[in-house]
């Protein structure tokens, strides 16, 4: 892919993507994610978000196997020995059901939740097709990397690796969840 005449942000595969990341995205109208990383623990990969009066709660998508820091990430399967997605659907309905938009994002994000599917990286880019067409960005376009570089040119945003994933000091901020029950279309609008 040719990435020299346009403007774009390149990000890793995010169970929900940040709002930071979509932030660009529709500024940028070209988004990259990187499919030819390996697997990287504790990242947002395979989690989420969801403030709590009482403090965060992580949600995570429970993996196969045991080690996949050296497996390619669309090779990491996604377990279902435990029923994780009950656990994520009440606790976004628990968090989000009083917003204004939660009927709408509810009934667009439960059916990729009920699909299973076996890879992380194909429930990744299908929320985060899900939360392009909430959000009504019709303009953002979404590739995949064919090779893996540790850096790019000047006309590439590379968030893959915040330093921030881990700390930070608004995680409402990283709730894409409660943001879009909470303002929907009308975020993009804001900023």
């Amino acid at each position: 892919m040719n990435f020299k005449d346009k403007t774009f942000l390149l990000t890793t595969t995010q169970y929900w993507p940040t709002i930071e990341s979509l932030l660009h995205g529709n500024q940028y109208g070209h988004w990259v994610l990187e499919a030819c990383e390996n697997f990287q623990k504790k990242s947002f990969r395979n989690r989420t978000i969801l403030p709590f009066a009482h403090g965060n709660q992580f949600l995570s998508v429970p993996l196969e196997g045991g080690k996949n820091q050296n497996c390619p990430i669309k090779d990491i399967r996604i377990s279902y020995s435990e029923d994780w997605r009950k656990l994520h659907i009440s606790s976004i309905k628990m968090h989000c059901f009083r917003y204004p938009y939660y009927d709408h994002v509810f009934e667009c994000i439960a059916p990729v939740l009920d699909k299973k599917p076996s890879f992380l990286w194909d429930l990744n880019l299908d929320l985060l097709n899900r939360v392009v067409k909430i959000f009504g960005l019709k303009e953002l376009e979404l590739y995949e990397t064919t090779t893996f570089e540790k850096s790019y040119e000047k006309n590439i945003l590379d968030l893959r690796n915040p330093s921030n994933e881990q700390e930070t000091s608004d995680p409402t901020d990283l709730s894409t969840i409660a943001q879009l029950c909470k303002k929907g279309p009308t975020l993009f609008l804001e900023n």
